[in-house]
């Protein structure tokens, strides 16, 4: 097991197993250790899976929008929020 992921979950990629972690301070991340490279992964190109930078994740964490209201990111570049 990757220290980096010490204690935390495992997935399938490919022939491999990925380990991961289910991150600590925003909700629905998980954790990759540094370097997995999963963008050929079925979950990734089904679109279940979206691979961000964790920080691009905090915006979306701070609103914390109603389900029942319409989001508008106006000033992101190329990329996405959650």
């Amino acid at each position: 097991k990757s220290r980096d992921c010490a204690g935390g979950e495992t997935m399938r990629a490919g022939k491999s197993v990925v380990y991961f972690k289910r991150d600590e301070h925003i909700p629905g991340v998980l954790a990759f250790p540094p370097k997995t490279d999963l963008h050929d992964h079925p979950l990734v190109l089904s679109g279940d899976i979206i691979l961000q930078d964790k920080a691009s994740c905090f915006s979306c964490a701070a609103l914390d929008p109603d389900p029942s209201w319409s989001c508008i990111d106006a000033c992101a570049a190329p990329g996405n929020k959650t």
